[in-house]
C-alpha cells in the first residue's frame, strides 16, 4: 500500500472534555506497573542468587531497564544469561506469560533469534522467589543474545523492509500463543488510547497538547470501533531498536528481545508500533512506512482495513511515546535520561504526520 494523500482520508472542531483521572481497577492496575520503582538489587545480590541457584558467576555487569532491575551473567565456562529482577507490582499472571512466549517461540521455528528460557534446577516452577531489601522478588533467567544494538541497522529502504518482514515473523510466530495475562488493560497498547486521557495534562506546550487532544477524539470516535473487526492476536508490541539485534553490518534484524510488553490487540498495531520508532530515520516518513508494509507483506498478507489503519496506529504510538514517557520522567527524575531517550523524536515526527493525517481524514469530520 503506498501512501499518498490522495489516497487516504482530520478537521477537529470541537476540543475534547476535561478528562477527570479515573478511580477505576483497570487504570490502577496498568498504572502500577509504570509508578512502581525497580526492585532494589546490588551486583552482590545478583551473584549471591547466582550462586545459590544457578552457577559461580564469573563476571556480572548491570543492564539499563526501566521497569526491572536487569544484570548480564557470564558463568565460568562462558554460557551468558540475563537474570531479571522482577518490578514489585508485575502479577505473577504477568511473568508466567513472558516465560510461555519464550518456550512457545522456542519451537515456533521463528528465523530471528530470540531469547531461551532458562530454568533453574533448583527451583520448583520457572522462576525464582527471593527477598530483597525492599521486600519478596521474582527472579527468572534467560540466554543473552549477543549482537549489535538495532539502532546499528542502516537507514535505507532495503533494511526497512527487512525489519518490515521481521515485525511479521514475530507476529506469524507468535499467531498460535494465547495467554491470559494478554487480556489486560496496559498503557501501552494503541487500543486502549483512551486510559491515556488523565495523563494529558503533563504536555505543558499548549500547542501540542491541543494537537494530541484533537488526534485522541478523532480516533476514539472513528477509528477504535474499526480496531474491534481487525485481526487480533497475542503481538510483542515494542519491537523498537532497544529490543532488537543488527548483524556486524547493519543490514539485517538478527535477533528480537523483550517480551514483557506483549498484549492482545490487533495484529497490524505490531507493524505500526515497529514503524514509529523507523520513520524519522529517512527523508519521508511514509517513504520508509511503504518499505516497512512491502517486508510485512512478504510474510502476511495484510486486509484492506488493516492498511487504512496502520498509519492511525502509528500515530496512537507516538501518542503513548509522547505522553507516557513525559509522565514517568516526572515520576523517575533519575531515570529521565533513559526514560527520554526518544520522546523529541516521537514529537516531531508526530507533528510532521498530523499535517497529512488531518488532510487525509478530512471526510471524517467531527460533528
Amino acid at each position: 500500500m503506498m501512501y499518498h494523500a490522495s489516497k487516504i482520508i482530520i478537521l477537529c472542531v470541537d476540543a475534547m472534555t476535561t478528562f477527570v483521572p479515573p478511580q477505576n481497577s483497570a487504570f490502577v492496575m496498568t498504572n502500577a506497573l509504570l509508578t512502581t520503582s525497580p526492585p532494589q538489587v546490588s551486583v552482590d545480590d545478583a551473584r549471591c542468587v547466582m550462586r545459590s541457584y544457578f552457577d559461580e558467576a564469573e563476571d556480572i555487569k548491570a543492564l539499563s531497564g526501566e521497569r526491572d532491575r536487569n544484570f548480564m551473567v557470564r558463568s565460568a565456562n562462558g554460557d551468558c544469561l540475563t537474570l531479571k529482577f522482577i518490578n514489585h507490582a508485575e502479577s505473577a499472571e504477568e511473568t508466567a506469560m513472558q516465560v510461555a512466549v519464550l518456550k512457545h517461540l522456542a519451537t515456533s521455528g521463528i528465523e530471528r533469534e530470540v531469547p531461551v528460557h532458562i530454568p533453574s534446577s533448583r527451583a520448583i516452577q520457572d522462576w525464582i522467589d527471593v527477598v530483597m531489601p525492599d521486600g519478596p522478588v521474582r527472579v527468572r533467567a534467560y540466554s543473552y543474545l549477543e549482537g549489535f544494538p538495532g539502532s546499528a541497522l542502516q537507514a535505507e529502504p532495503a533494511v526497512w523492509r527487512d525489519i518490515g518482514k521481521a515485525a511479521a515473523q514475530v507476529t506469524k510466530a507468535m499467531q498460535s500463543f494465547e495467554h491470559a495475562g494478554a487480556h489486560r488493560p496496559f498503557l501501552w497498547d494503541v487500543a486502549q488510547l483512551h486510559l491515556l486521557k488523565p495523563m494529558l495534562p503533563v504536555i505543558q506546550q499548549q500547542e501540542l497538547h491541543d494537537l494530541v487532544q484533537c488526534f485522541m477524539q478523532q480516533f476514539e470516535q472513528t477509528i477504535q470501533p474499526i480496531l474491534k473487526s481487525l485481526p487480533q492476536q497475542v503481538i510483542h508490541n515494542d519491537l523498537s531498536p532497544s529490543n532488537m539485534l543488527s548483524c556486524d553490518a547493519g543490514k539485517r534484524v538478527v535477533g528480537v528481545l523483550d517480551f514483557g510488553d506483549m498484549v492482545y490487540a490487533p495484529r497490524i498495531a505490531e507493524l505500526a508500533v515497529t514503524a514509529s520508532y523507523q520513520m524519522s530515520r529517512g527523508t519521508d516518513p511514509l517513504a520508509v512506512l511503504d518499505a516497512m508494509l512491502a517486508g510485512y507483506s512478504e510474510v502476511l498478507e495484510l486486509s484492506e482495513p488493516e492498511q487504512a489503519t496502520v498509519l492511525d496506529l502509528v500515530l496512537a504510538r507516538l501518542v503513548q511515546r509522547i505522553v507516557i514517557t513525559s509522565w514517568r520522567a516526572d515520576q523517575f527524575p533519575a531515570n529521565s535520561t533513559y526514560i527520554l531517550r526518544s520522546r523529541a523524536e516521537a514529537e516531531r515526527l508526530f507533528k510532521q504526520l498530523m499535517t497529512f493525517w488531518k488532510v487525509s481524514r478530512a471526510g471524517d469530520k467531527v460533528r
